[in-house]
């Protein structure tokens, strides 16, 4: 997860048995630019999900976030990206928003 601006940020991910975690469950509140989860799955299928949101005290709603921070959730595969997405998620239906990202792959069918 990177963010520009220093900002921090929350969201969610999928752990090694496709358990969701909320990154306010770690007890470590907003979470820094840079930060990286590894593991390898313990389950098969598995759909790896992260969402991320940039910390913002100066925006409103979520759809009124043009002061966020830029976001970007990278998934990496072996040292290789597989996807990025920045500002945006994959397949939504809404448009981008600002400071908010979300990317998701079904495994092992997608790396097929």
């Amino acid at each position: 997860m990177i963010t520009t601006g220093g900002a921090e940020w929350y969201g969610e991910f999928d752990d090694e048995n496709g358990e969701r975690i909320n990154s306010f469950d770690l007890n470590s509140g907003l979470l820094s630019s840079g930060w990286k989860y590894e593991f390898e799955p313990k389950v098969s299928p598995i759909t790896l999900t992260i969402h991320g949101t940039t910390n913002c005290p100066t925006c409103g709603s979520d759809s009124q976030r043009l002061n966020s921070e830029d976001i970007t959730v990278n998934i990496y595969i072996n040292d290789k990206l597989v996807q990025t997405e920045t500002n945006t998620c994959r397949e939504c239906t809404i448009p981008p928003i600002k400071g908010m990202a979300t990317a998701w792959m079904k495994l092992p069918e997608e790396l097929e």
